[in-house]
């Protein structure tokens, strides 16, 4: 019941209203004075609070012989009405920030602290990239909505690389073309997390990294300098992955059975 209530709060309920719908939607239809008991809201506030819940639609009333009986509205009702007037909020918003000329685009490096709008950003710059996509992720937050993206994407526009690393080595995912890193626990030992990177077009880039509780920084920038190492750096990744497939014997002998040597770099 808390959890309700609060996420009700999320769309602009008050507590009180909040505690007043979910009392009608577990008991029924009741009259106010049994509400005000059902939900602990003063009965000197329940009549002004019904009242606002019937004029924003989440509840219905009707006239019995000796007094009004209140109904929540279904949930699915309810949860409609609330999409139209965010759907219909999101629509006006976008026209009227229209109207506003937007600054020159900057080259400074933004941080970014909500996983939520990050990976907006990161499916913003898949979907709309024009001549390519770039990007190193792992499977942990490979979820199906940026799976699909790059599948989509992947499907339209020929010039895609995506470096996959999976710690478990199973690499499970339905983008068709990628390369699978392999050095999944000597870069987990370098990097002491997880990473997310994205460059598109030559002139964006995005980089998050990961802990295992989740996000924990991320930088954005369209500056074409720093999206030119981004891109320097998955390229690096993917020639070393395509040559290490094309000549797997060649390089077994020459670094071990499990490349082990290929990491020696200051080995010249």
């Amino acid at each position: 019941m808390t959890s309700t209530i609060m996420l009700l709060r999320e769309f602009d309920f008050t507590e009180s209203e909040a505690k007043v719908y979910v009392a009608l939607l577990k008991n029924g239809a009741s009259t106010g004075y049994e509400i005000s008991k059902l939900s602990g809201v003063a009965r000197s506030k329940i009549y002004n609070i019904l009242e606002s819940l019937l004029q924003r639609g989440a509840i219905t009333c009707c006239q019995s012989d000796k007094s009004t009986l209140y109904q929540a509205v279904a949930i699915q009702d309810l949860t409609a009405v609330l999409r139209k007037r965010i759907d219909r909020n999101l629509v006006q918003l976008e026209q009227e920030a229209a109207k506003f000329t937007a600054p020159p685009t900057d080259e400074q490096i933004w941080h970014l602290y909500d996983w939520d709008t990050v990976k907006s950003r990161c499916l913003t710059m898949i979907t709309e990239a024009k001549s390519h996509v770039m990007m190193q992720i792992w499977a942990r937050e490979l979820d199906p909505e940026l799976e699909t993206a790059i599948v989509q994407k992947e499907a339209g526009l020929p010039h895609v690389l995506v470096i996959l690393y999976d710690e478990t080595g199973k690499y499970r995912t339905r983008i068709p073309r990628l390369y699978r890193h392999g050095f999944e626990k000597d870069k987990l030992l370098d990097m002491n997390g997880h990473w997310l990177m994205i460059t598109t077009d030559d002139h964006e880039m995005i980089y998050i990294t990961f802990s295992d509780a989740g996000m924990t920084q991320a930088i954005y920038t369209r500056n074409a300098d720093m999206a030119l190492l981004a891109r320097e750096y998955v390229y690096h990744d993917a020639y070393c992955l395509r040559l290490i497939k094309e000549l797997p014997a060649e390089a077994a002998e020459k670094f071990g059975p499990e490349l082990e040597g290929i990491r020696d770099v200051f080995n010249i």
